[in-house]
């Protein structure tokens, strides 16, 4: 029998957790991008504007509850989140020269998920980092890792992802430590948002 992609979405989250816990950071982000497509999808429907508008929106939508998740010290930034742009050719992404700044949800769909999914790897320009510190430097953005996480928590936010009883016997930890069943999770914005306050 064939897993429904409500089934995969959920799966998805699941292999990013496990991803987590063992360390594999780049197939973390890489499953959970895949989720974040699929719920974007089904958040917004398949309206004329396509993948990448969808997931742009999703992030941007759900800002407040990523870099809650991220635990780096810029709590629910609501909007955008603007950074140096420091990436040379990297498809989706204008040349420096002609833009300063590039959105969080740009670097999350361009550079993480495009990059992972068609070349395996980041590009130069980006590191992650297990201080929870969002830091720019000289032709260097460097994003917690915990980005993993805050990706995590919107997806199970969202409304359209409610009803999942996927997950049992696995938990997700706050960044201040509180612990909660996975399967209590689906769909509970308001909960995980409250979950994520310090």
């Amino acid at each position: 029998m064939d897993a429904t992609q409500d089934d995969l979405i959920a799966e998805r989250v699941i292999d990013a957790k496990e991803k987590m816990r063992k360390g594999q950071h780049l197939l973390a982000l890489d499953a959970v991008c895949h989720a974040v497509a699929a719920t974007a999808r089904n958040e917004y429907g398949d309206q004329s504007a396509g993948d990448a508008a969808r997931f742009k929106r999703f992030i941007k939508d759900n800002m407040e509850i990523i870099t809650r998740g991220m635990s780096c010290g810029i709590l629910g930034v609501m909007g955008t989140l603007r950074l140096p742009n420091v990436f040379q050719s990297v498809r989706g992404i204008k040349d420096p020269s002609l833009q300063d700044y590039v959105d969080l949800e740009d670097i999350v769909y361009s550079v993480v998920r495009c990059c992972l999914t068609h070349e395996s790897k980041l590009p130069s320009g980006l590191s992650f980092n297990e201080k929870h510190q969002l830091s720019t430097g000289h032709a260097q953005i460097s994003l917690p890792i915990d980005l993993v996480y805050g990706l995590m928590f919107a997806v199970m936010a969202a409304p359209s992802n409610a009803g999942h009883t996927s997950g049992a016997g696995l938990s997700l930890n706050s960044p201040s430590g509180v612990s909660v069943p996975l399967p209590e999770l689906w769909g509970q914005s308001e909960r995980i948002r409250k979950l994520l306050v310090p």
